[in-house]
């Protein structure tokens, strides 16, 4: 059997090779490397993983804010009578225009398909006499313009022009178009995609005849922000 044979001298290393027979043969060698054998020489140990899974969770989240608008709202001036704010309407003392009041409705959401409010009352303005304002003749689906002063009516609008149901620019589409308050949910602003205060703003107008009933009339509104994922 082949072996090789190192033959250390004072100053030189001979290596040497044989083979298993007498034969006279060459041997060549490209590169030779000698060092000292140690002890626990080093071993080489193949480091062999699994795979690791990073997940990563975003909860779903929707922030809705309602403050007092400024200025005109889908082009519906304020009443000079009116005081707004997040959480009231104040349409003022109807004497020789109709009462106009509006609100800002901010929402965030990172919902992948959007959202939606909606908006109901808990019915007719009513003073404390139990005398009502009737409705405007409009509807959600199909608003009207609003009656000239004089008619008695309530109802509001919408600045958004895109929205989800129906025909999207229908109360804004050639001027303000108004609709009646109902108890039931009715679609007031829509928005796609994830979205980061998308606001519109909503009007809220009344007017009174000469037979109205003096009185201080109210009623509650509530506004549903519904996420889309």
């Amino acid at each position: 059997m082949a072996h090789n044979e190192f033959s250390p001298v004072t100053d030189s290393v001979y290596l040497k090779f044989s083979g298993d027979s007498i034969d006279t043969f060459e041997a060549r060698f490209d590169d030779v490397v000698v060092r000292k054998m140690v002890a626990g020489e080093p071993v080489a140990i193949l480091d062999v993983s699994s795979d690791t899974t990073i997940a990563v969770v975003v909860d779903p989240s929707l922030t809705f804010i309602v403050s007092g608008h400024s200025g005109t709202c889908n082009w519906a001036a304020q009443s000079a009578g009116s005081s707004v704010s997040g959480a009231s309407v104040g349409l003022g003392r109807i004497n020789s225009a109709n009462g106009v009041g509006a609100q800002d409705l901010a929402v965030t959401t990172n919902a992948a398909s959007g959202f939606s409010v909606y908006a109901r009352s808990a019915g007719l303005p009513t003073a404390a006499s139990g005398a009502t304002l009737a409705n405007v003749g409009g509807t959600n689906p199909s608003p009207i313009t609003f009656p000239s002063f004089g008619t008695e009516a309530f109802g509001y609008t919408t600045s958004d022009a895109t929205l989800g149901t129906g025909t999207p620019a229908r109360f804004t589409s050639g001027g303000a178009k108004w609709a009646a308050m109902t108890t039931s949910n009715a679609e007031i602003s829509y928005g796609t995609g994830p979205v980061t205060a998308d606001t519109v703003c909503v009007a809220y107008q009344a007017g009174v005849s000469g037979v109205t009933r003096a009185g201080s009339y109210a009623t509650t509104v509530t506004y549903t922000a519904v996420p889309i994922f």
